[in-house]
């Protein structure tokens, strides 16, 4: 996404932030829900960097 920017780049896909928003929105699943979703997701699609809570 920011690839030949001098700063970090980003640690997460800004589509994986629209699905992790849609799945509060659509689905009224609450943040830390979705982390616990992500988590149990992860053991079945390794590649997925769970974020935390508090990012």
């Amino acid at each position: 996404m920011n690839k030949g920017e001098r700063r970090r780049p980003y640690e997460y896909l800004e589509s994986f932030a629209v699905f992790m928003k849609i799945l509060h929105d659509c689905i009224h699943i609450r943040y830390r829900q979705i982390e616990g979703f992500l988590r149990a997701l992860s053991k079945y699609i390794p590649n997925i960097k769970v974020p935390s809570f508090s990012q």
